[in-house]
């Protein structure tokens, strides 16, 4: 039996960074595969991606498959993980990304893993609405494992904590929005 760890970034990150190389030291040595790609910007070529991926290793024999994200991958992660009905971890999930990411139509984006401009479009804004539309009423409790903390200036804490009201959640005072320890 084996299983896979989906773990999917937010927005300016990239598939490679200290939490997921903690994760791998985490797993090493385990029946586990973490799997954490770059991922494009396009929503569709993200959920597109991931999916294949996943469906491919299932028919290679993969057992169970958890999704995990922070942020906009938290996003992602939760939108996959009632798409395959599979367990999701997120810390400090956006719940509406096409509106928060409207500003970055006037002023683009910066990404903090390449110091490069994002190229956040109106057709971006439009498929992660659609996205939006997708996600369950409230978030599946017994799937959801949702990691927040309190001091998360990005994405306010508030609105997680009433839309995943039935999913476990875990509420830190601090640690910011990339969940640090201090």
């Amino acid at each position: 039996m084996s299983k896979l760890l989906v773990y999917i970034h937010g927005l300016g990150s990239k598939g490679v960074t200290t939490k997921t190389e903690q994760l791998k030291q985490v797993f090493a040595g385990t029946d586990v595969e973490i799997y954490t790609p770059d991922l494009p910007i396009d929503p569709d070529q993200v959920i597109e991606m991931l999916s294949s991926y996943v469906k491919e290793r299932v028919t290679q024999g993969v057992t169970k498959v958890v999704f995990a994200g922070t942020s906009l991958g938290g996003f992602y992660a939760t939108v996959l993980g009632e798409k395959f009905d599979a367990p999701y971890v997120v810390i400090n999930p956006a719940l509406s990304p096409a509106e928060g990411l409207l500003k970055y139509l006037k002023e683009p984006a910066i990404s903090w893993a390449t110091g490069l401009p994002l190229d956040i479009t109106e057709e971006v804004i439009t498929k992660l609405s659609v996205l939006e539309v997708s996600m369950p009423v409230y978030g599946t409790g017994f799937l959801g494992h949702v990691f927040l903390a309190e001091d998360d200036t990005v994405i306010p804490p508030a609105e997680a904590i009433n839309y995943f009201k039935f999913a476990n959640l875990y509420i830190s005072k601090d640690g910011g929005h990339r969940y640090e320890s201090r």
